[in-house]
């Protein structure tokens, strides 16, 4: 039988397995949410290609319509300063709808927001 504490550290030995293929592929690998029983287990891989600075490549034509579709104003890439961090417009994120648009800041978190305070921050709208 499996337990959730035999999980935490399948995670931690399967992120220091794939670190060679990740360098070697140039992709982030990631392992999804896990699915048990009394005898088995799953889970979804996600392979993603990174640039050179270690981001996720970003499909820009995906980008493109999706702010249309939720009503975001900026580009990838727009920021702006409060306080002594910057935040940066990394991604959308179509499966959070409300909280839609993925913001990364210069203080190393993500953070998300819907399009519309992603505008009012922009000073777009």
């Amino acid at each position: 039988m499996f337990t959730k504490t035999q999980f935490v550290t399948f995670r931690n030995e399967f992120k220091k397995s794939v670190e060679n293929l990740e360098k070697e592929f140039g992709i982030k690998i990631e392992l999804g949410n896990i699915t048990y029983n009394e005898s088995s287990f799953r889970s979804k891989i996600t392979c993603s290609k990174i640039s050179d600075a270690g981001d996720k490549v970003i499909d820009l034509k995906r980008f493109e319509m999706l702010k249309k579709r939720y009503g975001f104003l900026g580009n990838y890439g727009d920021s702006y300063t409060k306080g002594n961090i910057t935040y940066t417009i990394k991604d959308i994120d179509s499966r959070k709808p409300k909280n839609c648009i993925i913001i990364s800041g210069s203080n190393g978190r993500n953070y998300v927001a819907s399009a519309e305070a992603a505008n009012f921050l922009l000073k777009l709208k």
